[in-house]
């Protein structure tokens, strides 16, 4: 089996960025509705499942001091942000980049934008999800500061089916006031 030069994995890591932050802009934009929102929401979270309590873990054991700290300061403006009653959306996306950036895995960090997806429709389905669920950002950047990888995943998959179960009700509420 021959691997690929330096040059080439540069090449295809940077391909697979480009396709996914144009799928994810395409998809925030509306334009890929392909999928009945439902079944859209759950697949993302799907994946949001897949993803982001591994990159937890991997966090809390490969990132350096400076990236579990710029983790800590993007909790501290969601929390800021939460008392000030002000859109946290930009603090929250920063937060779960921060967790990729940590986690030392290039395809995990292009991830980024898919996961963007989702932190933009929650944001759009209820602001007040923002608020509800710091506590539990809380929880994750916790396990992760203290280094415990195994750990760090059982609050992230916490947030995400929290986050999802709330999108859920909303989104029936929503559509029971139509």
């Amino acid at each position: 089996m021959v691997s690929d030069s330096p040059r080439q994995r540069s090449r295809k890591r940077n391909l697979f960025a480009f396709v996914v932050k144009n799928l994810g802009t395409r998809i925030i934009r509306g334009e890929l509705n392909l999928l009945p929102q439902a079944q859209f929401n759950a697949e993302l979270f799907e994946i949001r499942r897949m993803i982001e309590p591994q990159a937890a873990g991997l966090a809390a054991k490969r990132g350096s001091r400076r990236e579990i700290a710029a983790i800590g300061h993007a909790f501290a403006a969601m929390s800021e942000a939460a008392r000030l009653g002000t859109s946290g959306i930009e603090a929250d996306l920063l937060f779960h980049r921060a967790i990729l950036v940590a986690s030392h895995n290039a395809l995990l960090l292009q991830m980024g934008n898919l996961i963007a997806v989702g932190l933009t429709i929650a944001h759009r389905v209820s602001a007040e999800s923002f608020v509800v669920f710091l506590p539990m950002h809380e929880a994750v950047y916790d396990t992760i500061a203290k280094r415990d990888g195994d750990r760090a995943r059982k609050p992230m998959h916490e947030l995400l089916s929290q986050t999802q179960h709330f999108m859920n009700r909303h989104a029936q509420a929503l559509a029971r006031n139509l």
